[in-house]
């Protein structure tokens, strides 16, 4: 099994958008904001880290081959809250296709990324899961991150 990580040609970023744009929407959905807020705030969003379109400057957006097949993606940029702290990263997504998941590829890619910034001078990288997420969760701390902060809610009436 022999991973890589290259840039997204503009095709795959073409395909890649449309998916995953939505793909946004439906996790704040399903972490239970309304529709229409959950579209509203991931356009909001998707403006702001594409200006015009295209990646935001320091954004890196990666396609994960296996044996020259592509099986995923990897979205890497800025950390939003740390801008001007040029070492801090934030992933912003990884996906794995479903047909390929439960191999270790995603947690294969990840060590890889996590190398790729190493080597690029970053010393830490950040991410946010929604906690409905339960395999990613578990990708995650298995790897290493910590939980920096945790945001509840309940639903009243």
């Amino acid at each position: 099994m022999a991973l890589q990580l290259r840039p997204m040609t503009d095709a795959e970023y073409t395909r890649w958008r449309v998916t995953d744009d939505e793909a946004y929407v439906q996790e704040r959905m399903r972490s239970g904001e309304p529709e229409e807020v959950a579209r509203r705030l991931a356009a909001a969003q998707i403006e702001q880290l594409f200006p015009g379109g295209q990646p935001g400057p320091g954004h890196q957006l990666l396609t994960i081959e296996r044996d020259g097949v592509a099986i995923g993606t990897l979205w890497v940029g800025p950390h939003p809250q740390r801008p001007e702290r040029a070492e801090s990263g934030w992933l912003y997504n990884i996906d794995i296709e479903s047909s390929e998941r439960g191999h270790g590829l995603g947690r294969t890619a990840l060590a890889m990324l996590e190398r790729r910034l190493h080597d690029e001078g970053y010393s830490e990288l950040s991410l946010n899961v929604f906690g409905h997420n339960v395999v990613a969760r578990h990708l995650y701390t298995s790897s290493g991150y910590t939980e920096a902060a945790i945001v509840m809610t309940k639903a009243l009436g």
